[in-house]
């Protein structure tokens, strides 16, 4: 910093600061400079001098590696994808993937890789199949090339490793070869050669072997499955074009022996192909079926053999036969064959035939054999097995008729004929079966009418029908042939062989009557059962009556929400579910015909029309009901209120004597669908339905429509006893017989009020004498009843005991206690007067007292003194205590306690008011209801 740098040395040794490889060097001012060798390998110091103008300096060193050797090379290969194995073929023409293993460089190191690849078989005319085109792949150990390579070539993959100190190494596959991408292996096997026998399975023939992208190694031959597999053969294909290192097709021979035994019975046998792919280097196997091992034969478990005789001919029968069923599950059904002969199994009549894999041909037989003749069919298997299924035929020289199909005559409902004698009006129908069995097909019909009032010498007139089974027979066409009286049919079939057969219906005849006649139609199930409302949730019913039809005529009913709309059931013959002939008057004959409608199509609260439809000859009849509504649901419950008599209507239980009148109301009762209800009501010994008394029915009582009260009277066979609670139920029934119930239990009382005391005198108080000859009073208490409640009090006043002369019997609340009234006539002095009360309960029941009786003495409290002639009176001579007994006796007692009045209690307005006249052990006196 003071003088500047004036000069520099450079040298290199084996240690800092030291010049032993090559000596120091005057560099000047320069700062840099380049050192040449040769240098001995290993570690050296390049050391730098700075010296200033004054001769002072300073020195740097630094260290190095000289390196004079190249790095050492790894292997190098292909490789797929990241399989980083060796591969000999890389699949495709455009790129491939190398993979090597790291180089390695004591000294200074790896610095980078190259890669490029090259051909091995180059052409003297391809100058650029060896050139090296290298890429750089830095560090990495793979890389993938792309380049251009032709089908079939084999090239080699060259790896550069260059160390840190600028030297290199290669690195070079042992090559490999690019191919296209495999395709499919295709089979052609000759299966004919494939069969088994008891020494084991043979299989021989010609396979080609083609498409195979790859080098093919090996192909082998073996059976079993994929839980038990055995190859049981290899063969190197003798190929008769290209190689075996080559793609292309393979041809080749084969014949093999396999010595299995039944235990492979089913087990697939197979040919597998082994090819080397590019894939890694792996084998890739490719298996193809050839067939199964079988050694048993075919199965004829279900196998059905059917035989037809199709023609007759002079010299022969001919027979065709048909079969199926034959089953082979391993190796299939290779053909079939067809003998017949007398046996089982034989041909002596008509020798066996291959038919190869049909299911059906026709043989012929001689026309005079009449015998049974045995048909075999045999099936064959590919592995040469065989199974047969023989059935027996006995050529026939007619037709037969079967049971089955003798002819018959049904009405026009489908209803077999069973009667002599048939309406002239009903049209009948002759029905037979189909003539003959399997042998020759039906080439048709003829039908011929025979009069058996005619000779029997006369011809019949055949008409041919076709092939049809069925003919109509009418009066008219009876007529046209003459008959006048019974008659049968007679149907002659023929077939397609030449032969026929002729059967005969029974014998039946015209008959003239009235027409038929709808007489009623109801809705219900009896004739005498019309309604017009239905409960019936099921369905609806109707019935009806018609004359002069019985089994000729066809009928059908129908329903519908219209009249003779019919559209919710349409005429049919599936809603006729009875017709019964009930009676016979005279010759016209009365039948009941029943009709049913489910109530899947029905709606509640609708009209219904039920409808009948009567079909006899080419008249029709109908009719329909009046309509009936369906109603399905209860009435809606009302209330309902009881009461004894004229009482009024009480809260909480109802009580009544085993005999009394009730007063039973209601309302509020509907139904909306079948109008105007009417009433029930039942008087049940008990209201518990799960009881398992007798809840016997104590009374009945109907009510018409439209009443909402009525008065029933308690009655029963047997007395009920004290605390019985029989039930009251009122039920609201509807047109269609629903109904609703509201029950009331009910109590037996049949005791009346307890008696109570009567006082002359208001409130508790019991007087022997008043003064007011305008008014009266009095009190009572103890009167009592007990369930039945008290529901008033009764009130009067008589010159005697239970008389009302003075006043007369007064109603007044339960709750009331005394009472009292001014008269409209004046009392007389010296008058006795006695006040009755009477206490009556909800049953109407009542008991009744009497007071001890009162005196009027004084017209006024200012005019209240005695006659001359008389200081004082025995009050006993004017108050007999008639309420007043001794204990255990009934005499009177008179009283015997007298007071005067002095004129000093006149002056004070007592005279003759005495004090309250008790009798002593005072007791009620009265009487019952």
């Amino acid at each position: 910093g003071e003088s500047g740098i004036d000069k520099y040395l450079v040298g290199l040794g084996r240690s800092p600061d030291n010049d032993d490889i090559v000596a120091f060097v005057d560099v000047g001012g320069a700062e840099s400079y380049e050192l040449r060798g040769p240098f001995p390998a290993g570690e050296a110091f390049f050391t730098v001098v700075a010296l200033n103008p004054g001769g002072l300096w300073t020195s740097s060193s630094v260290s190095m590696v000289i390196d004079a050797t190249p790095p050492v090379s790894g292997a190098v290969r292909e490789v797929f994808d990241d399989i980083f194995e060796d591969v000999d073929c890389v699949e495709g023409l455009q790129e491939v993937r190398a993979a090597w293993d790291a180089f390695e460089d004591a000294e200074s190191g790896i610095g980078k890789y190259e890669v490029a690849v090259v051909c091995m078989n180059a052409s003297a005319a391809d100058t650029t199949c060896g050139e090296r085109r290298f890429e750089d792949a830095g560090l990495a150990l793979s890389l993938r090339l792309e380049v251009a390579m032709s089908e079939g070539g084999r090239y080699q993959v060259v790896v550069r490793g260059w160390n840190r100190a600028g030297l290199y190494s290669e690195a070079i596959s042992d090559g490999f070869r690019s191919l296209v991408p495999p395709n499919s292996i295709t089979l052609s096997i000759d299966r004919e050669g494939l069969f088994s026998s008891e020494a084991g399975v043979v299989a021989e023939g010609v396979l080609l072997v083609s498409d195979i992208g790859g080098i093919l190694q090996s192909v082998d031959y073996g059976a079993g499955t994929a839980e038990k597999s055995l190859v049981l053969h290899s063969l190197t294909p003798l190929f008769s074009k290209d190689g075996p290192d080559a793609p292309g097709v393979h041809e080749f021979e084969w014949r093999l022996h396999l010595s299995l035994d039944v235990t492979y019975h089913g087990h697939p046998l197979f040919i597998t192909f082994r090819t080397t792919t590019c894939a890694g280097g792996k084998v890739s196997t490719s298996s193809h079926f050839v067939g199964k091992v079988d050694f048993t034969p075919p199965d004829s478990t279900d196998a059905e053999v059917e035989v037809v005789q199709t023609r007759h001919l002079p010299e022969y029968l001919e027979l065709a036969v048909h079969w199926a069923g034959f089953e082979d599950p391993e190796t299939g059904i290779k053909a079939f064959s067809v003998g017949i002969g007398f046996r089982q199994g034989t041909d002596e009549v008509s020798p066996f035939e291959n038919v190869g894999d049909s299911r059906s041909t026709v043989v012929r037989v001689p026309e005079n054999l009449n015998k049974t003749l045995l048909v075999t069919v045999v099936a064959w298997n590919h592995a040469g097995k065989s199974a047969f299924h023989a059935v027996s035929v006995h050529p026939r020289h007619s037709l037969e008729v079967p049971p089955s199909s003798i002819p018959y005559f049904v009405t026009r409902a489908g209803k077999q004929v069973q009667a002599q004698q048939v309406s002239a009006m009903q049209e009948l129908r002759v029905v037979w079966g189909v003539f003959g069995a399997v042998w020759c097909p039906i080439k048709g019909y003829e039908v011929a009418i025979v009069c058996e009032d005619l000779s029997s010498s006369d011809p019949a007139v055949f008409k041919s029908v076709g092939q049809g089974t069925s003919v109509v027979i009418s009066h008219q066409r009876v007529r046209s042939n003459m008959c006048t009286s019974s008659f049968h049919v007679l149907v002659r079939g023929s077939d397609q062989c030449g032969l026929s057969a002729t059967a005969k219906t029974r014998s039946v005849e015209f008959v003239q009557h009235d027409p038929p006649r709808i007489v009623s139609i109801v809705d219900g199930d009896a004739v005498d059962d019309d309604k017009d409302v239905s409960g019936n949730s099921s369905g609806l019913a109707a019935t009806a009556v018609v004359l002069n039809c019985g089994e000729f005529c066809s009928m059908r009913c129908a329903l519908g929400s219209l009249p003779f709309s019919f559209n919710i059931a349409k005429l049919s013959e599936e809603w006729v579910v009875s017709r019964t002939t009930s009676s016979t008057k005279g010759e016209q004959q009365i039948v009941l015909v029943r009709c049913w409608f489910p109530s899947t199509s029905l709606e509640n609260g609708r009209k219904y029309f039920s409808g009948l439809e009567v079909e006899y000859g080419d008249e029709t009849l109908i009719a329909e009901s009046n309509g009936v509504t369906v109603d399905w649901t209860r009435p809606t419950k009302g209330r309902m209120q009881v009461r004894i008599g004229d009482l009024n209507f009480v809260e909480g239980p109802v009580y009544t004597t085993s005999s009394s009148v009730l007063n039973v109301s209601w309302s509020d009762f509907r139904d909306p669908e079948s109008g105007p209800l009417s009433f029930r009501i039942t008087i049940l010994a008990t209201c518990n339905v799960e009881s398992t008394e007798d809840n016997s029915v104590l009374g009945l009582f109907e009510v018409s429509p439209g009443v909402k009260s009525s008065l029933i009277q308690m009655k029963s066979n047997q007395e009920m006893e004290q605390g019985a609670m029989p039930c009251l139920c009122l039920s609201a029934i509807n047109k269609a017989g629903l109904e609703t119930s509201v029950c009331v239990e009910l109590s037996v009382d049949k005791n009346a009020p307890s008696l109570g005391v009567v006082l002359d005198g208001p409130h508790g108080f019991d007087a022997v004498c008043q003064l007011s000859n305008t008014a009266v009073s009095a009190s009572w208490k103890g009167f009592a009843s007990h369930p039945s409640p008290i529901v008033y009090y009764e009130w009067a006043v008589g010159s005697c005991p239970f008389c009302t002369d003075i006043v007369a019997h007064t109603k007044v609340s339960a709750t009331a206690s005394s009472a009292q009234l001014q008269l409209r006539n004046r009392l007389r002095f010296r008058q006795v007067l006695w006040t009755s009360v009477r206490a009556t309960n909800s049953l109407g029941l009542w008991t009744e007292a009497t007071s001890n009786g009162v005196q009027v003495v004084c017209f006024s409290e200012e005019n209240c003194t005695l006659p001359e002639d008389e200081v004082a009176f025995e009050i006993a001579a004017v108050a007999t205590c008639s309420g007043c007994v001794k204990e255990n006796t009934q005499e009177d007692r008179r009283a015997t306690e007298t007071r005067r009045c002095n004129s000093a209690e006149a002056k004070k307005g007592g005279c003759w008011c005495l004090q309250s006249l008790r009798c002593p052990e005072l007791r009620p006196i009265g009487r019952k209801q």
